[in-house]
């Protein structure tokens, strides 16, 4: 899951260098940031127990490790936090809100969608709960048909398929 986060933000290599890194050591170590950053701050302790009278070196080692770390963190933790939180990923809202507008005005025996959320499970698995009133006497086969249809694209709904959405509709008649 690392590896896709690190791959959808600005830090990653491209292709290319991804497949010169195989037959060099040396690029391999270069090329990933975590080792690259590591070894960078084992060369700052180094330096700073190598002159110990200088505290202003040991100072900027400690800050410069920080900033590593929130560098790096960053975006991890951005990440995992929406994940464990449950929200909406910011590419997938417009398209889900658009989605369910949609669904309302296409089926008149569909009441109206109440609580419907849409989040990450993991790295780009989107999941979907709806609560959906229908009119009393309506055929739910059609109606969830026409839902899980809608919302196919938007979710990524194959069930074929390892690693793709879900979702989950609760159909409520009024």
């Amino acid at each position: 899951m690392i590896q896709k986060v690190l791959k959808s933000s600005s830090m990653t290599l491209n292709h290319a260098a991804f497949a010169a890194s195989h037959s060099n050591p040396v690029v391999t170590l270069i090329s990933n940031q975590f080792t690259l950053t590591s070894l960078g701050c084992v060369l700052g302790v180094i330096l700073v127990a190598m002159f110990p009278r200088v505290d202003s070196l040991d100072k900027a080692v400690a800050i410069g490790q920080s900033l590593v770390m929130f560098l790096l963190g960053g975006p991890l933790a951005k990440t995992f936090g929406m994940i464990l939180l449950q929200t909406t990923p910011p590419g997938a809202l417009g398209n889900v809100e658009e989605a369910i507008r949609q669904l309302s005005a296409s089926n008149p025996a569909i009441l109206r969608i109440d609580r419907a959320h849409v989040w990450t499970n993991t790295y780009g698995q989107l999941i979907g709960t709806l609560i959906v009133s229908v009119a009393k006497g309506s055929d739910e086969q059609i109606i969830l048909a026409t839902i899980h249809q809608r919302l196919q694209g938007v979710l990524d709904l194959d069930a074929k398929a390892e690693g793709t959405g879900e979702l989950t509709i609760q159909l409520v008649q009024h």
